[in-house]
C-alpha cells in the first residue's frame, strides 16, 4: 500500500484496531463525525487496500456492511519491528558458531529475495535491474541504475544505507546478505564493488562479477 495516510484516515484506521470489524454507525460513534465523511475515509481507504467491507445481509432488507484493516493495512499503522530487527540481528551477530552463524544469514538472504522475486520481471540482467530498482524505490531505498564506463553490464547504486544501527565500518555482514540477495534476484552473481564506508558519496555498488565488471574494492577492505 504505496500511500501517505492522512490524519483523519489513521484516526478511522485506529478505531478499526480497537474494534476489528466496525458498521459505519459504530464508526460515527466512535469517531464523532458525519456519516457521509466516515463513508467517504473509508471509500479512499478500501481502494488504498487499507481497509476491507464484508456484506451482512440481515432479512431482505437492504445489505449492511463491516469494516475491518486488511494486513497491508495493519503494517501501514506503524510498528516497533526495527527495534526488534536490530536485536534479533546483533544476536545473530554474537553467535560463536562461524556455520550456524553463516547458514541463518543464507536463509535470510533467500527469504529476502523471495518476497520480491515474483515482483522482479524481465528476461536479461538490465532488464531485471531496471525492475529491481524501480521496487527498491518503491520501499524506501533511494536506488540507481549506474553505466561505469569501460564495462558492458550497468551497475545497482544504492545511495545511503537502508539498514542504518546495522551496518557500519566494522559490520558488513549485512553487505553479504544484500550481495547474495541480489545475485538471486538479477539471475546473475553480484559483487559490493563500492562501500559506503569507504566511499566519498555514501553510496554502495553492487556489479556483475564478469571479467568487463572488475572490482574496485577488495574483499578485505570491505570484510
Amino acid at each position: 500500500m504505496n500511500r501517505v495516510i492522512e490524519k483523519s484516515d489513521r484516526l478511522l484506521m485506529e478505531t478499526l484496531q480497537r474494534g476489528r470489524q466496525m458498521s459505519v454507525d459504530q464508526l460515527v460513534d466512535g469517531l464523532g463525525v458525519t456519516a457521509t465523511a466516515v463513508r467517504q475515509r473509508l471509500d479512499r481507504l478500501v481502494a488504498a487496500g487499507a481497509v476491507t467491507r464484508s456484506e451482512v445481509r440481515q432479512g431482505r432488507g437492504r445489505p449492511s456492511f463491516l469494516y475491518s484493516l486488511t494486513e497491508a493495512g495493519v503494517e501501514s499503522m506503524g510498528n516497533n519491528l526495527t527495534a526488534l530487527a536490530r536485536a534479533m540481528w546483533n544476536e545473530l551477530l554474537q553467535l560463536e558458531d562461524e556455520i550456524v552463524r553463516k547458514r541463518l544469514m543464507d536463509r535470510i538472504s533467500q527469504r529476502m529475495a523471495e518476497a520480491f522475486h515474483g515482483n522482479v520481471s524481465g528476461g536479461t540482467y538490465a532488464e531485471r535491474l531496471e525492475s529491481l530498482v524501480q521496487i527498491l524505490r518503491e520501499n524506501n531505498v533511494v536506488a540507481d541504475v549506474e553505466v561505469v564506463e569501460g564495462t558492458s553490464l550497468p551497475v545497482l547504486k544504492i545511495n545511503g544505507c537502508p539498514y542504518p544501527g546495522i551496518s557500519g565500518p566494522d559490520h558488513h555482514q549485512i553487505c553479504d546478505v544484500e550481495q547474495a540477495m541480489f545475485s538471486s534476484l538479477l539471475g546473475q552473481p553480484v559483487r559490493l564493488t563500492e562501500c559506503r564506508c569507504h566511499s566519498a558519496e555514501g553510496s554502495c555498488t553492487f556489479s556483475p562479477q564478469t571479467e568487463d565488471a572488475p572490482l574496485t574494492v577488495s574483499e578485505t577492505a570491505i570484510h
